[in-house]
C-alpha cells in the first residue's frame, strides 16, 4: 500500500457526510470556533413552526423579524431561479451548521459576487437580515456571502508567522483559473493559498488546496498572471 499522509479534518468530515448521511467524527465548523466569535446567530435560534405550537412560537422567537444576522455555516446545496420583475438570476442556498439547518435567499447582486464560493461543502460566513414571514419557516436574506476564512487569513498568517501564497487575477477566466489551479496541484505543501478576484475585487481562500514554497511554481504562475500577481509572504 502507498505511504499516503492522513485525510485532514475537512476531508474526513466530507466522506463521513458523503457515505454515512452525518458527521461522525465531528462537525467542520468545529475547527473554526476561533473565527465565529463575533457570529450572534445559529439555527438554533430559528423556532421551527408547527401547527401544534404556532402561537407559542412568536413568543419564543429569540430573533424577529428583520433581525440583523452574522453566522458561519457549510454550503449543502443551492438551487438558481429567476425574479418575477426583472428575470434576474438569483438563488435559495441550504445550509447546516452544528446546531441544523436553514435557508439563505440571495438576491442577484449578492449571487453574483458569492458565485465563486457557492460549492458544496464549502465553509462560509453570511451576513444579512432574518425573514419571518406569518405561516413559514424564517429564512436569512444574504447580504454578503464569504468563506469564513476569507476574511482573516492574512491577518493570522502575520500573527503565526506561516507564509501564505498571495495571488491575484480574474477568477472569472474559466480557463485561467483552470491553468492556475492546475500548478498548484503540482506543488503540492502546506502553505495556505488566498486569491484576490481582480473582477470582483474580493478574496477568496482555498481551503483544500496548499502549497509548497519554492521557485518553481512562482516561475511558472509568473508565466500566467501579471507581474506582482504572485507573492509569498
Amino acid at each position: 500500500m502507498p505511504d499516503l499522509r492522513e485525510f485532514d479534518t475537512y476531508t474526513t468530515s466530507k466522506f463521513e457526510r458523503d457515505v454515512v448521511g452525518i458527521y461522525l467524527s465531528g462537525h467542520p465548523l468545529e475547527q473554526y470556533s476561533a473565527l465565529m466569535e463575533d457570529c450572534n446567530f445559529n439555527t438554533s435560534k430559528i423556532h421551527k413552526r408547527s401547527e401544534d405550537d404556532e402561537a407559542e412560537a412568536e413568543a419564543e422567537l429569540e430573533f424577529g423579524n428583520n433581525s440583523p444576522v452574522n453566522m458561519a455555516a457549510v454550503v449543502v446545496e443551492y438551487k438558481k431561479m429567476l425574479t418575477k420583475a426583472t428575470k434576474q438570476e438569483m438563488a435559495v442556498m441550504k445550509v447546516e451548521d452544528i446546531f441544523g439547518t436553514c435557508e439563505v435567499m440571495l438576491f442577484p447582486k449578492v449571487l453574483e459576487k458569492a458565485k465563486p464560493i457557492l460549492t458544496k461543502d464549502a465553509i462560509v460566513r453570511i451576513t444579512g437580515k432574518l425573514s419571518i414571514r406569518e405561516g413559514e419557516d424564517a429564512i436569512v436574506l444574504a447580504d454578503n456571502i464569504e468563506l469564513l476564512q476569507a476574511a482573516t487569513t492574512e491577518s493570522a498568517a502575520d500573527k503565526s508567522g506561516v507564509k501564505t501564497l498571495y495571488l491575484k487575477y480574474n477568477t472569472a477566466d474559466a480557463s485561467l483559473h483552470s491553468e492556475v489551479l492546475r500548478v498548484l496541484e503540482a506543488y503540492s505543501g502546506t502553505l495556505p493559498v488566498v486569491i484576490k478576484c481582480l473582477a470582483k475585487n474580493s478574496a477568496v481562500s482555498l481551503p483544500r488546496t496548499q502549497v509548497r514554497e519554492c521557485q518553481s511554481i512562482v516561475w511558472e504562475l509568473q508565466s500566467l498572471l501579471d507581474a506582482g500577481s504572485v507573492v509569498f509572504r
